[in-house]
């Protein structure tokens, strides 16, 4: 790989692209950006982002195709699916991949997510099979599979649920029923998916499939609590079932790219 290259092109550009691209901005790298459509967006763009709108659908491609000059590794930030519009992130790799050979992308950052193991309970790690028991799993999975199958180098990074800067589940939870409460977190915060990510472009010979969660994995009861009171919520309500527990572990990726956690206790 180009080693002398540093321009990164971003495919998705929401909560987690524009912390990530303002990073990459900061250690002096070339940030493509695109979104297809720059006016929908609450995202602030991070001065010297080059920003292209761009739409790749089933079987077709269509905007401003100068964003894949120069890009020599492409990071895939897309959700699984969109209801209001029918996105399907299967359909849009494949037209991506259609493309690539007529471009300088050299190797592919796909972030998954823990969903792909499903309702599976124990430790969990990157040998454990996909199980996965919903639609974004099980399309989230078909799409690793395709990535696998292709010849572009790649790393899959499963993401655990992010956490961050105006993004917390709590908010949505306040006034549900909280489900598995003896069960554990499986989070990371936006710094360490962001730190993660760079260690990952920085290191151009890693290539394969790695978890990313953070370490710290409280029961779900003792975590929303600690955080309503942080927020000074009120109290939570929490369903009463046996406990799915499980872990997700994140070993295989400190090791390769040699991390340590910055956001390593979400009970803080």
């Amino acid at each position: 790989m180009n080693t002398t290259s540093k321009t990164i092109g971003i495919l998705g550009f929401g909560w987690l692209g524009s912390a990530l691209a303002e990073a990459l901005l900061q250690k002096k790298y070339t940030v493509h950006a695109s979104k297809t459509n720059w006016e929908d967006t609450s995202e602030a763009s991070p001065s010297g982002l080059k920003k292209f709108q761009l739409v790749v659908g089933d079987k077709k491609m269509k905007g401003d195709l100068s964003f894949f000059e120069n890009t020599s590794q492409l990071l895939i930030l897309l959700p699984p699916s969109q209801r209001k519009t029918g996105f399907d992130l299967l359909a849009v790799l494949k037209t991506l991949y259609a493309y690539l050979p007529n471009t300088a992308v050299e190797r592919i950052l796909f972030t998954s997510s823990t969903s792909i193991y499903g309702a599976q309970t124990g430790t969990l790690d990157e040998r454990t099979p996909a199980y996965p028991n919903t639609q974004n799993g099980t399309t989230l999975t078909q799409c690793e599979t395709f990535i696998q199958e292709q010849d572009l180098p790649y790393v899959v990074l499963r993401l655990g649920g992010l956490i961050g800067p105006n993004r917390h589940p709590i908010k949505q939870l306040q006034h549900k029923s909280i489900s598995n409460p003896e069960g554990f977190i499986n989070f990371i915060h936006q710094t360490d998916a962001v730190n993660i990510l760079i260690k990952i472009l920085e290191n151009e010979s890693l290539e394969g499939i790695f978890n990313g969660v953070c370490p710290s994995h409280p029961k779900r009861r003792d975590y929303y609590e600690a955080m309503a009171k942080k927020r000074g919520l009120p109290p939570l309500r929490f369903t009463n079932e046996p406990p799915l527990e499980r872990i997700i572990d994140s070993k295989k990726i400190t090791d390769a790219i040699g991390y340590t956690f910055e956001v390593n206790n979400l009970l803080i």
